[in-house]
């Protein structure tokens, strides 16, 4: 079966702040589809997505003429004091000019769903059978963009207009899917559903005919995207609705076969061993996911060619650090040679932390490094209650993986530390802006003992590229 691929969430041209690198020009992002094997975007324009709605929406559609791969998708909104056309006037005009779909950016554009200008715009999609876009556009771990309440309202009063959350974040899913079963107008866009075997689970409640495919592109990696897709247990057919032929259903487009082909560019995967440095078991709820045991980490390292895992407990970090260091203890002996642990040190218990050091290091076995979690135990990296485990590190040869530490620190402890081994964990969801990752980047390039580890909520495009 043949496996072809529709992004619904791409967009053409430079934003205002560049943290990933921009696709300019078509041509870009077609060579960036045809190395991630993507056969059809449905595009808006950065302009038009932080800007000036009418002119990115003129500048995308003469850009995607030439090219049928490329589906245009109008950024709209509410006019209140002459600052937009007309609804019917300009969705029908979106019409007239090849749009597949509208996208409305609330936070973006400064306005909201329930204002009376929203109205129109969702009766003149529904007449123009154009699904309408809800840009969710938030952070892993911020409030959502748009109240779901206000989706709800949506999707009620327009029950022939067709709805998709693009942008949602795992923990949305918890106000997403009561509406899911509610309304059968409404869709998910993937991009951001980034946790362990999300999409399993939505199939499994009945939500197959409801996924759209989206790579988030150019600000998150799309290859994260198509990663998840292809290794996702589920049947083959329903993954063809996933990945392409729900977005081809809601947007009238035309069988693949009738869209010119790309040639895509061979898939090359590095050959070695994958070691995972910063795994974890247990559970934390800000992720809105199951809990991750000994047995479901083993399933999904050995799912995704992960050959060694280095794994501390979120029991350690959020409650009692001794009963989540044996935890992992237990993993350790359920899987020797595959599984080893971080012990994890909480600076506020310092006494509880030196004997976790020396029963786990001295007496189990199968620890390879110590975890401070500074963000999560409001620490700062400098704490006295470290200073007995960073000494244990540097006399025993430990690697030390840190969490959530203030920049301002690194410098300072990594030179005062000189013999320890310092791995800063989350690097990967550095999204290319100036800030703690850019520093932390370049003082990593002069400290030899602090390296940069790749994981992350969400891989933005280009992160290991930059680092």
């Amino acid at each position: 079966m043949s496996i072809f691929f529709l992004d619904v969430n791409t967009a053409l041209g430079r934003p205002p702040a560049p943290r990933s690198e921009a696709f300019d020009t078509a041509d870009a992002l077609l060579a960036e589809m045809r190395r991630l094997h993507i056969g059809a975007a449905l595009v808006c324009h950065q302009l038009a997505l932080h800007g000036d709605m009418e002119l990115g929406n003129t500048w995308l559609t003469s850009a995607l003429a030439p090219h049928p791969n490329l589906l245009p998708c109008w950024v709209v909104g509410p006019e209140a004091f002459g600052d937009a056309p007309e609804a019917g006037f300009w969705v029908h005009q979106a019409v007239n000019n090849g749009a597949r779909a509208l996208r409305l950016c609330p936070t973006a554009a400064g306005f909201s769903l329930d204002e009376p200008g929203a109205a129109p715009i969702m009766e003149h999609a529904a007449r123009g059978e154009l699904p309408v876009f809800l840009d969710f556009a938030a952070t892993q771990g911020a409030p959502p963009a748009i109240p779901w309440e206000q989706v709800a309202d949506l999707c009620e009063r327009f029950g022939e207009t067709s709805f998709v959350a693009v942008g949602a974040a795992t923990p949305d899913l918890r106000k997403a899917l009561p509406l899911l079963n509610r309304f059968g107008n409404l869709y998910l866009e993937t991009s951001r559903l980034a946790t362990p075997r999300v999409l399993e689970r939505l199939v499994e409640m009945g939500f197959v005919e409801r996924l759209l495919f989206g790579g988030g592109m150019p600000a998150l990696a799309g290859e994260g995207a198509v990663e998840q897709a292809h290794r996702a247990n589920i049947q083959p057919s329903a993954l063809q609705k996933i990945i392409g032929a729900n977005a081809r259903k809601l947007l009238g487009v035309v069988e693949p076969e009738a869209i010119s082909p790309l040639e895509f560019e061979p898939i090359v995967r590095p050959i070695g061993l994958n070691i995972d440095v910063c795994a974890h078991l247990g559970q934390w709820q800000p992720l809105s996911q199951p809990r991750t045991n000994i047995d479901s980490l083993f399933a999904e390292a050995h799912r995704l060619g992960v050959h060694r895992v280095i794994a501390g407990s979120f029991t350690a970090v959020y409650g009692d650090p001794s009963a989540g260091n044996q935890e992992v203890h237990e993993a350790i002996l359920r899987f020797p040679g595959m599984f080893f642990g971080h012990v994890t040190v909480n600076p506020h218990y310092p006494e509880s932390a030196a004997a976790d050091l020396k029963t786990c290091f001295e007496e189990r076995g199968g620890y390879v490094s110590i975890a401070f979690h500074c963000g999560a135990h409001e620490a700062s990296l400098d704490h006295p209650g470290y200073r007995s485990a960073l000494a244990f590190a540097e006399e025993r040869g430990v690697p030390v993986l840190v969490h959530g530490a203030e920049p301002e620190a690194w410098e300072r402890i990594t030179g005062e530390r000189g013999g320890v081994t310092f791995i800063a964990a989350g690097a990967g969801g550095w999204d290319g802006s100036a800030g703690p990752w850019e520093r932390l980047a370049a003082l990593a390039k002069e400290r030899s003992n602090l390296y940069l580890a790749t994981d992350g909520p969400l891989a933005h495009r280009g992160v290991l590229a930059r680092l």
